[in-house]
């Protein structure tokens, strides 16, 4: 597969996808190493607030994915959009 022939759009999702997992480790790493006498409510408030913001990133992704499912394949060569691309 050539790389002109990937969709500018499944770049934009697979880079969000690991910045999604990147964030998920980044999260797990920071809250592993705090040990339980660091564990104040100001700590579990901001690891909560960064954990909902995470969440809601990844909700966004799934949403923007299952809409694009809705409306079916993107097809470039039918579309008349592919005059750059070559086979």
């Amino acid at each position: 597969m050539e790389l002109a022939s990937v969709h500018p759009i499944d770049t934009l999702l697979v880079h969000q996808l690991e910045t999604i997992l990147h964030r998920e480790k980044d999260l797990r790493l920071k809250y592993s190493s705090i040990g339980t006498g660091a564990s104040t409510a100001e700590t579990r408030h901001a690891f909560s607030n960064e954990l909902s913001a995470l969440k809601d990133r990844a909700d966004r992704l799934y949403r923007l994915i299952d809409a694009m499912e809705y409306y079916g394949p993107f097809d470039v060569q039918a579309d008349g959009l592919n005059s750059t691309a070559t086979a």
